[in-house]
């Protein structure tokens, strides 16, 4: 990650210093360096792009600001009520339970933990379906 972080900060010095930006490829089945590794995103994002509907780059600067991002802090100010649909086949579950567990016992919160995959929230009608429900279900009571 140290690695990633530093060539994010060279790309945005670059960036910053001649408007020039830097690209790899957004996902690769195999090749760890690039935005999103591994066969779990690239089934799912490759046949956009060979559709031509998404353009399989990522701007290395990203990672500058991406990879310091910290928003634990936050959580823990939250004093309106707050809604997580997530679960153990989600992206990052232990960074979903830190954040669940820094908001102040006092918030009203209320957490969603499925076994929906992550990507089923893009595009699979029943796992948007579900999702739209316990929102509008949470607005309707919040």
């Amino acid at each position: 990650m140290n690695a990633r972080k530093a060539a994010g900060q060279a790309a945005k010095a670059k960036f910053e210093a001649t408007g020039d930006v830097d690209y790899i490829k957004g996902v690769d089945e195999t090749d760890m360096n690039v935005g999103m590794p591994g066969d779990f995103v690239w089934v799912w994002y490759q046949p956009w792009a060979d559709r031509g509907i998404w353009e399989n780059t990522y701007a290395v600067m990203s990672d500058a600001d991406l990879l310091d991002y910290e928003s634990i802090s936050a959580a823990d100010q939250l004093e309106v009520p707050w809604l997580m649909i997530h679960g153990d086949n989600c992206f990052i579950p232990d960074a979903a339970r830190r954040h669940m567990s820094a908001v102040p016992v006092e918030t009203k919160t209320k957490t969603v933990w499925d076994e929906t995959p992550h990507l089923a929230y893009y595009d699979q009608p029943d796992a948007i379906a579900r999702a739209t429900a316990e929102v509008l279900d949470w607005f309707g009571k919040a």
